[in-house]
């Protein structure tokens, strides 16, 4: 049966929500967003998820197929570009799956890089949390919708995806706090005042919000040091999220304990916004996660400008590029000035330099094996990376293998005994 165009509809605007543009859709007919959802999309009452309170909440998460097709028949919106309206649309670049049951989802998400503390910084190991999955409560909590007053005040109500999760605090396009959809709807009603003047964003947080906004925007973030997916830009705000919240006595040189001080000094709050037990950020009430939000911006504000050194494995894409100077004018080369080696030559030397020194050597074996393997995860790309290493001419019985019925081997073991050992 073939479904009627809606004779009025706005278009959606880029990072809309689609809760949002189907309130403004709804309001062109004089009907509730609630309204419009029952008669004319088929999603009444209670979500079948546990996770979602109620229909209407699964338009911003994960809303049916059936819904995505009879909305693109009534309005022309391309199908994808709706997709992209809803969490679900940006998974696995917002996470890696709608699922708050998956095992592991925790470590892999936020437990495979880091950005401010170096792993000999930590001296415990990282915290776990199961069940869990990124941005989304773990538990069901009234739904969280804010927007930007002098946006309202400008195109009526409306609300970028991103601003009904934990993660933006402030409206990329006016660098003002976003505040709560009751407060907003005020104003929408014309019973706001001349004089309401919404409250500045800090710089660093405009600046991370900025970020989120370009990342859900055109699919990449610029950093200082080089523009990167935006996956790669969620993974790491996570991450640094994750690292504000870590208790003192889990590090272990003092430099990383006056990198943490100062953040938390900096941002004019409590050390780890007051928390007492660790919880996830996902646990948090919106008060603390503001406070989480505000020391991650804070953080990777201080990481660019210097005053912290980030010593993870993506610290290095906040640190800005080394001055290089530039001649004034082209030069030629002078012909009798040795031609600078191909780096790559250097490389290929060195290279092959390592692994003729690790031949007879168990501990520089197991260190390349280390290196080669940092990131393996699974028996498979264990075995693939000792492999290799072994076809390069390293011996075999110098590389751990893989337990027939265990766990990754502990290479830190290993090289104690290779380092002891005959």
């Amino acid at each position: 049966m073939s479904v009627p165009r809606w004779p009025l509809h706005s278009a959606p605007r880029p990072g809309e929500a689609l809760s949002s543009w189907l309130t403004r859709v709804a309001a062109l007919y004089g009907m509730q967003l609630e309204e419009l959802a029952d008669i004319d999309l088929g999603l009444p009452g209670l979500g079948s998820k546990p996770w979602e309170s109620t229909g209407v909440d699964r338009l911003d998460i994960d809303p049916p197929a059936a819904v995505l097709d009879r909305l693109h028949r009534r309005s022309g919106v391309p199908r994808a570009q709706l997709e992209l309206m809803s969490v679900a649309g940006w998974t696995p670049w917002l996470m890696d799956s709608l699922h708050p049951g998956l095992p592991g989802a925790f470590t892999t998400y936020v437990g495979q890089d880091s950005v401010l503390f170096a792993a000999h910084d930590l001296k415990k190991p990282e915290p776990r949390h199961h069940p869990w999955r990124p941005w989304l409560p773990t538990e069901p909590r009234p739904r969280l919708r804010r927007a930007c007053l002098p946006c309202v005040k400008a195109d009526g109500w409306w609300s970028l995806l991103m601003c009904n999760m934990p993660v933006m605090l402030s409206c990329p396009l006016h660098e003002t706090r976003l505040v709560p959809e009751g407060q907003v709807g005020v104003v929408a009603a014309g019973y706001g005042s001349e004089d309401d003047v919404p409250e500045q964003a800090s710089e660093a947080v405009a600046v991370m919000d900025r970020r989120t906004h370009e990342g859900v925007t055109t699919g990449v973030v610029i950093l200082p040091r080089r523009r990167v997916h935006a996956g790669v830009w969620f993974r790491l705000l996570r991450r640094v999220l994750h690292e504000v919240t870590t208790p003192v006595s889990y590090l272990r040189t003092i430099a990383a304990q006056q990198t943490l001080s100062l953040i938390w000094d900096t941002a004019g709050r409590p050390q780890r916004a007051g928390q007492g037990r660790w919880s996830p950020f996902e646990a948090m009430d919106w008060n603390r996660q503001v406070a989480m939000l505000e020391g991650a911006a804070v953080a990777m504000r201080l990481a660019e400008t210097g005053a912290i050194t980030a010593r993870g494995t993506l610290g290095l894409l906040l640190l800005p590029e080394s001055d290089e100077p530039v001649a004034s004018s082209p030069t030629r080369p002078d012909p009798s000035s040795p031609a600078r080696p191909d780096p790559w030559d250097v490389f290929f030397s060195d290279y092959h330099a390592i692994l003729d020194a690790a031949i007879n050597d168990r501990a520089a074996s197991i260190e390349l094996l280390r290196l080669f393997t940092g990131r393996c995860r699974t028996r498979g790309s264990y075995e693939r990376g000792r492999s290799d290493l072994i076809k390069c001419g390293l011996r075999a019985q110098f590389l751990p293998s893989w337990p027939s019925d265990g766990d990754r081997p502990d290479l830190d073991a290993a090289m104690a005994a290779a380092v002891d050992g005959p």
